[in-house]
């Protein structure tokens, strides 16, 4: 009896561990990738404006806005990939 309970036990959380697993890790595949793309958007954007000779106050706003929006745009992709509606937090965007 003890076996047969175990056996159900299995039966329901190994496809449940499957489906939420794959989600959850392609949650942070995203994250990261959101995270790696971000700095090297900043890297460039920076680079652009020293070279441009742009204020260094501008500078230093600008990157963190585009490192801002960019982890955010990250974020809202990986809520969306857990099935979260994220057209709300677009919206407020």
């Amino acid at each position: 009896m003890e076996q047969e309970k175990i056996q159900q036990i299995s039966d329901t959380v190994i496809p449940m561990m499957t489906e939420y697993g794959l989600k959850i890790l392609g949650a942070i595949v995203i994250l990261i990738v959101g995270r790696i793309v971000s700095r090297l958007i900043s890297r460039g954007i920076r680079k652009t404006m020293v070279h441009a000779k742009a204020d260094p106050g501008l500078i230093g706003f600008t990157v963190s806005m585009c490192q801002i929006g960019v982890i955010a745009f990250a974020v809202v992709a990986a809520l969306a990939k857990f099935g979260v509606q994220t057209a709300s937090f677009i919206a407020v965007l």
